[in-house]
């Protein structure tokens, strides 16, 4: 309950006591397993992960040391360390454990278990972070209709699926859709735990983000604001959800053309997630690819060019060239080239952008839309040539 509400410290004490006495019985096992789950969640919610990631080590060796292979409690087990593979920016090693995960729950769970609803959800983010928006939101309405079935509309467990799929639809430009679905998580939250409940503050950051990206300026920034000032009391001031909310929060002001806000947020953004997951990680490389965007619109390319070029070399690395993230890095790239002259490479990188995101996006999509009016820009400067 502890652990629900939010409350990290008291839960952590309680559960490192009950995991030396769990220990020091011989057939206590079991239960320091399900300590050591919990343990490893507050370690995640409070940034320590790889502290999060050894307990869950430990956890699935005790599981397939007491239990057959494809016993629930390893389904668990691989479960949680897939979350933080995904977190790592290990995002094949997520899949496979994610793919032994619900092997093992479709041999030994009926279709409706609610362990199925927190796979699916897990799967959905990974596969969006991938890129691979079909196969997401395929995963995430069926993790919603199952919440809804077992826990009706207005439950915080149903909150997250609408998130997981709102989240979805925003990658996907559907930004009304994607509101709509924040908006009633976020009901949810406020109605059973409070606006500062941590799962809460994450929803008023998405709501944010589906209105900015709806181009609802105005409305979202306070919103925004709000969000990062709420994980600043909550998490404190070098946790990574703190960074997430600063990040978008400097794209709204990038786009309100607000360059010295954007970035003081983006450099102490970069400060927190390179001291979080090190130099070379997605989310790393989402704080370079903004910090060149914004260097891009003052004017200033030869700060842009370089910060661009490492955000893709790591999406290239830890999302694949045909990722989402990466071809919008491409273009952002071929962007500044192309005023730098560098044409032939602006046009590689343009019609390398346009091949994946064909791939993944709709015709009407900002991100497609861009890519083939840059594409075709630079080739009928080929043309002129």
């Amino acid at each position: 309950m502890l652990i629900f509400k939010g409350e990290w410290e008291p839960a952590e004490r309680c559960l490192r006591e009950a995991l030396e006495l769990h220990r020091a019985r011989h057939e206590g096992e079991v239960e320091a397993a399900e300590d050591l789950d919990l343990l490893a969640t507050i370690g995640l919610a409070q940034g320590r992960r790889e502290e999060a990631e050894r307990m869950q080590r430990e956890a699935l060796a005790i599981r397939r040391r007491l239990f057959r292979h494809d016993h629930a409690s390893v389904a668990t087990s691989l479960n949680n360390l897939a979350v933080l593979a995904r977190g790592g920016g290990r995002l094949a090693e997520a899949e496979a454990l994610l793919r032994e995960c619900l092997e093992i729950r479709r041999r030994v769970l009926t279709p409706d278990h609610a362990d199925f609803g927190a796979t699916l959800l897990n799967q959905t983010a990974l596969l969006r972070q991938m890129g691979r928006y079909a196969e997401a939101e395929e995963a995430a309405r069926e993790a919603l209709a199952l919440h809804v079935k077992l826990y009706g509309e207005d439950h915080t467990l149903t909150a997250g699926a609408h998130n997981a799929l709102g989240s979805v639809m925003l990658s996907l430009a559907r930004c009304d859709e994607a509101e709509t679905l924040f908006r009633t998580a976020l009901a949810a939250w406020e109605a059973h735990e409070g606006r500062q409940h941590p799962h809460a503050i994450a929803t008023i950051n998405n709501v944010a983000c589906a209105m900015r990206d709806g181009g609802a300026l105005e409305a979202a920034e306070p919103l925004q604001r709000e969000a990062v000032e709420s994980w600043r009391a909550r998490a404190g001031a070098r946790h990574p959800f703190l960074a997430t909310g600063l990040v978008n929060l400097a794209a709204l002001l990038r786009l309100k053309e607000r360059f010295d806000e954007a970035d003081e947020a983006l450099a102490e953004a970069r400060s927190i997630q390179e001291a979080a997951y090190g130099v070379d990680h997605p989310e790393t490389a989402l704080v370079k690819y903004h910090q060149g965007w914004v260097a891009s619109c003052r004017g200033d390319l030869d700060v842009a060019e370089p910060l661009l070029r490492d955000a893709l070399a790591m999406r290239d690395r830890h999302l694949g060239p045909s990722s989402h993230a990466a071809a919008v890095s491409r273009v952002r790239l071929a962007c500044v080239l192309e005023q730098r002259g560098k044409q032939d490479e602006a046009r590689m990188l343009a019609d390398q952008a346009c091949g994946a995101l064909e791939a993944v996006l709709r015709p009407q999509h900002p991100d497609r839309v861009e890519a083939e009016r840059l594409n075709g820009r630079l080739s009928d400067t080929t043309l002129a040539e």
